[in-house]
């Protein structure tokens, strides 16, 4: 809708799609990777060729122009349209990549010349979504299909960065996906724990422990602060004077940090759940799998953070410096920053001799995601400061977290992270709660009646009269009913 809409000024025909994409009476798709061209989309092979009435035809000429991924099938009878980019060819000259619309079903049957391959079912929470292979062979599209101007381009690759400007809001909105993640498995991890007693005489349980409490206070510091920085993120954006370059640098450090961050916890929280955390049932699988998806969807960190950092370095365009310099996030950055331009000026002082993209290539690429996390996390930081919603406490467990990531920690800094867990710790309960995501995880982990239910269709063998008896077995890894957060506290503190 937003490059349909950028076009739309003057088309009421565009005006009238909108509506009716608005109001999903359509459904709508944005097809731009192909099978053999993803981040270099710029190379793509489909083609839609002019012809003398100024109509056109689209192909796709091989096998690695297939587009990939975008669902393109017959689904619930819902209409489907597209677009789609393709290689604009007029009178057998290249003029680019060009956004066109193409219909796609009209929710019965494909259209003509329309070819659509479902691709296997994915695990976890995206087994919904039909991700498709889809081809096109001689499909004829009116002039007005083509959204974009049929000139020549001067820069094609400005133009091609103007078409699709909308990746860098999808890789926003996909990113911000990740905050709910974190809280869902805080919540599991910690429901889980409240349930397998250290102690039944004392009701201690497992969650009294420093390597369970700890990751589940990450976690909660983390969605908090990215929560805010994700706000502002979506501020600086909408802001008219933020150029499209910075726009691109903004998501890229904002993805960067958060799939870094959150991966790393949810690799941690996972196994806290013991066994149970090798099944679906425990919920965290499927959140590690959104996560794993969306951390690839509009772009991988590792080719995202190549572009940001030559393009910082080179000194194309800057991002808003730190408003708490002399915070450690800051000058870990400065540091890293300084790191990198001293070596992009020994490479520029050899041009001579060796190819600065090839030297640049070999040298720094394979450590640009450093950078790109550098500036993420101190934006993050920066963002949450600045906010005053988030506490000191989350804040300080944050940005020790992030010291712990970044192998910078001294003996000195383990104590004041011990400190900072510790100083979070009270506040435990109350996070819990505030997050609420007992509606959005798994019966099997909330609720006595939700373990037996996930249980209960699995294949049993034993006599009729043991396989009735196991039926009626009381879940034993959720809460006691009597048991809350607030009585593993006292254990929590007594601990420390």
């Amino acid at each position: 809708m937003g490059t349909i809409a950028s076009f739309a000024a003057g088309r009421p025909d565009l005006k009238e799609l909108l509506t009716k994409l608005e109001n999903f009476d359509i459904c709508g798709e944005y097809m731009l990777t192909e099978v053999a061209h993803g981040l270099d989309a710029r190379n793509l092979e489909i083609t839609a060729r002019q012809q003398a009435n100024g109509d056109f035809v689209l192909n796709t000429p091989s096998r690695g122009a297939i587009k990939a991924m975008p669902p393109t099938g017959i689904v619930a009878g819902l209409p489907r349209i597209a677009v789609v980019f393709a290689r604009l060819i007029v009178e057998h000259k290249d003029r680019g990549i060009r956004p066109f619309l193409v219909p796609l079903n009209d929710g019965e049957t494909m259209c003509p010349g329309v070819i659509s391959k479902m691709l296997p079912a994915r695990s976890g929470t995206a087994y919904s979504l039909d991700h498709s292979l889809t081809e096109f062979r001689n499909v004829h599209l009116p002039r007005s299909a083509l959204l974009d101007s049929p000139l020549v381009c001067v820069d094609l690759r400005q133009h091609f960065l103007k078409q699709t400007w909308r990746i860098a809001v999808g890789g926003l909105a996909l990113t911000m996906t990740f905050i709910p993640c974190l809280r869902q498995a805080c919540y599991i991890t910690s429901r889980y724990h409240s349930g397998r007693y250290r102690d039944e005489n004392t009701g201690q349980t497992t969650l009294s422990l420093g390597n369970v409490y700890r990751p589940i206070l990450v976690g909660l510091a983390q969605a908090a602060v990215f929560e805010q920085y994700a706000r502002w993120s979506v501020k600086a954006f909408l802001d008219p004077t933020t150029t499209d370059d910075e726009k691109r640098g903004i998501v890229t450090t904002f993805k960067a940090v958060l799939v870094r961050d959150t991966q790393a916890t949810l690799k941690v929280l996972r196994p806290c759940c013991g066994w149970t955390s090798e099944y679906d049932f425990n919920g965290i699988p499927d959140l590690e799998s959104l996560v794993r998806a969306n951390a690839i969807a509009e772009g991988t960190v590792s080719v995202l953070s190549i572009r940001l950092t030559s393009e910082l370095l080179l000194g194309r365009y800057s991002l808003p410096p730190p408003q708490w310099p002399d915070s450690p996030l800051a000058m870990y950055e400065k540091h890293v920053f300084s790191t990198f331009q001293k070596q992009m000026d020994l490479i520029y002082s050899q041009k001579k001799r060796t190819d600065p993209r090839l030297a640049f290539g070999a040298i720094l690429s394979p450590y640009c995601n450093e950078l790109a996390e550098a500036i993420g996390q101190r934006m993050a930081y920066d963002a949450a400061m600045a906010s005053g919603v988030v506490p000191m406490e989350l804040i300080n467990v944050f940005e020790s977290n992030c010291l712990r990531v970044c192998k910078t920690l001294s003996g000195t800094q383990l104590n004041k992270d011990a400190e900072a867990i510790a100083q979070m710790l009270p506040m435990l309960q109350g996070l819990l709660e505030e997050a609420d995501c007992s509606e959005y995880v798994p019966e099997s982990i909330t609720s006595d009646s939700g373990w037996n239910a996930a249980i209960k269709p699995l294949p049993t063998f034993g006599n009729d009269e043991d396989k009735q008896a196991s039926t009626n077995v009381s879940g034993i890894l959720v809460a006691a009913a009597s048991n809350t957060v607030s009585d593993v506290l006292t254990g929590c503190q007594a601990m420390l």
